[in-house]
């Protein structure tokens, strides 16, 4: 296997001419980048711009931010390359940012840039093997380089569209989303452990209690005083010491670990576009995006980050008991798809005592959640937010509470 490198290894070294029209911008991307960097890139990357650059003149490049309110890890933009009288190309451009915009403008400064290197060399990891669900990266560079840390990656189209942290999922998009989880696991699992046993985890078991929850616990309770009583009952398990246990230290028992994307979530997806649903979003997945907490963990944390966070809690509760099997048996199919030997040799109730940990931890990383989404960063009117608030508020009560009950199940508020 190749050994990875820091800088993605997907430039050819031949250069060509292209024809610049004057409305092109010399710099790109609020000032980070310059139009002819990404020009000498792009083409090297990608035989359909080269080709269209031998071609045609490049008339005008424009570059929008993309996602609401202040970036979270990284400035993200779409930018669009024109041609004359032959269309658009378009791709995205992924810039670390230096902050993060929870509660209190706190900054994790390991999540946000080790999280940015960590995606370059996931993809790196990856660029030889096919999986449907993972966008093409054209090139990487990560933050300790002289030149701009950057990710340039492919634009999935306008046929795909990412759902909303106020929209719940589906059962039926659970379940498409635990098989396409199963089918990364089963390509993970044909690599040697030692590419990506390196990936370390800094969100889950760290930054989430060094930095986040000593400010988004009070601000929950400020939020609404009712929480206060659920939260201090999970005080025993809102600590770094049980996120180590439920992600690392009780799979490593059980020999349930495999590379996590470690932050599935409905802004990290993106589905088909249906019409004919009332939200307009299919249950087929299309792409998962923001590999930056990729980590090597317990094997149920992202098919449990998922449920957790994006369903209503009475979906939840409907496949606690399916979601286990059914997840065992996609990997079960994906293993043999991909010629894998299928070797996991834990019992159904250690499987289900895994998933079951990754529960409770996500409900403390979600203590994040309602003072993040709080500020009505998208601009909606103010009765719809309040609605939306309302309906997100009451999923993550009831995830706070269907948590401390499994705590008390396990007696994990004992360990």
């Amino acid at each position: 296997m190749a050994t990875l490198t820091t800088t993605l290894n997907c430039l050819k070294k031949e250069e060509d001419p292209i024809n610049i029209g004057s409305k092109v911008p010399e710099l790109l991307c609020d000032g980070k980048i310059t139009s002819k960097w990404l020009f000498d890139v792009m083409i090297k990357a990608d035989s359909r711009l080269k080709r269209l650059c031998s071609r045609y003149e490049i008339e005008n490049v424009s570059c929008k931010r993309l996602a609401v309110g202040s970036a979270f890890n990284s400035m993200i933009y779409r930018v669009e390359i024109v041609f004359e009288a032959c269309g658009v190309f378009s791709l995205i451009a992924k810039i670390p940012c230096s902050a993060i915009t929870a509660e209190g403008g706190l900054v994790m400064k390991k999540t946000t840039f080790m999280g940015h290197n960590k995606e370059v060399d996931f993809y790196n990891l990856f660029k030889t093997q096919k999986l449907e669900t993972l966008p093409q990266c054209y090139f990487g560079r990560k933050t300790e380089e002289k030149e701009q840390a950057i990710l340039l990656i492919e634009d999935l189209g306008t046929e795909v569209i990412t759902p909303s942290m106020y929209q719940p999922c589906r059962k039926e998009q659970i379940f498409i989303v635990a098989e396409e989880i199963a089918k990364l696991q089963a390509k993970v699992a044909k690599l040697p452990k030692k590419s990506w046993a390196h990936f370390e985890d800094y969100f889950h078991t760290l930054e989430v209690h060094t930095v986040l929850n000593p400010v988004c616990t009070p601000a929950n309770v400020e939020y609404d005083v009712k929480l206060g009583p659920v939260l201090e009952d999970l005080k025993p398990v809102n600590n770094a010491e049980f996120a180590r246990y439920a992600c690392l230290d009780r799979p490593k028992q059980i020999g349930g670990i495999t590379l996590c994307h470690g932050d599935v979530w409905n802004g990290n997806m993106f589905f088909f576009k249906d019409p004919k649903k009332p939200d307009g979003i299919s249950d087929r997945l299309r792409a998962f995006a923001d590999f930056q907490t990729v980590f090597g963990g317990n094997m149920f944390l992202d098919i449990a980050r998922y449920v957790v966070l994006c369903s209503e809690g009475k979906v939840r509760r409907e496949i606690h008991s399916e979601i286990v099997p059914y997840f065992l048996e996609c990997l079960k199919k994906a293993f043999k798809a991909e010629g894998v030997k299928y070797e996991y040799q834990f019992s159904a109730e250690e499987a289900q005592e895994l998933y079951d940990l990754c529960v409770v931890q996500q409900a403390i990383v979600n203590i994040m959640i309602i003072p993040y989404f709080s500020p009505n960063a998208d601009g909606a009117p103010e009765m719809e937010h309040k609605m939306r608030m309302a309906e997100l508020h009451q999923r993550m009560k009831e995830m706070f509470i269907d948590a401390s009950e499994l705590m008390h199940k396990y007696q994990w508020d004992k360990l």
